[in-house]
């Protein structure tokens, strides 16, 4: 990382307004994006993978209205209807993820897997997905930083990210007795 011998030091304390400006808080904080992304490309790729073997698909695909678009998509063969279906789902949104993988199977204990406790500071998974969710959405929406969140703050969020990823797709795999194959 280029920037890990920035020039001018984040600052702490009192003087932590200073780092508004500082590009690695800056990109930190638009990392948080990135973060989210990630998990929500996760949730919805694991959640169309169970989906397309459950046997709930045509009683949760019932209730789907699918868009216009997406009909083309589906018409053309681009697009599946169990990734229709997760399209019009959450997966930004810790309690919405849970809702979602309990309606499609709860022996999957998603729910039960994102409220064990996850990273260096204590916090759940599940609490973990909401921070990260919440300070994406001040960020991208508000123009809010955290002036104390910088790359090394990322490496963490991460590593937490990843820790969960594997927590959830190991759960998944052992519950549906699928093959497990260490994520890379």
């Amino acid at each position: 990382m280029a920037l890990v011998d920035w020039k001018t030091p984040i600052q702490k304390g009192d003087m932590i307004w200073m780092n508004q400006y500082h590009p690695e808080v800056i990109l930190g904080n638009l990392c948080t994006a990135h973060i989210l992304s990630s998990m929500e490309t996760f949730f919805k790729g694991i959640y169309v993978a169970i989906l397309t073997y459950s046997e709930k698909k045509s009683d949760l695909i019932k209730s789907l209205q699918i868009r216009p678009a997406e009909l083309a998509e589906i018409d053309r063969g681009v697009l599946r209807i169990e990734e229709a279906h997760a399209n019009s789902l959450n997966f930004q949104n810790a309690r919405y993820i849970c809702d979602n993988f309990d309606k499609l199977d709860q022996s999957l204990c998603v729910r039960q897997t994102l409220k064990k406790i996850g990273g260096t500071n204590k916090e759940s998974f599940f609490e973990f997905i909401e921070r990260i969710s919440s300070q994406r959405h001040e960020y991208v929406h508000h123009g809010e930083k955290r002036y104390d969140y910088d790359m090394s703050s990322v490496k963490l969020d991460s590593e937490i990210c990843k820790d969960m990823i594997t927590a959830v797709y190991k759960v998944v795999t052992q519950k549906k007795k699928w093959t497990y194959q260490e994520p890379s």
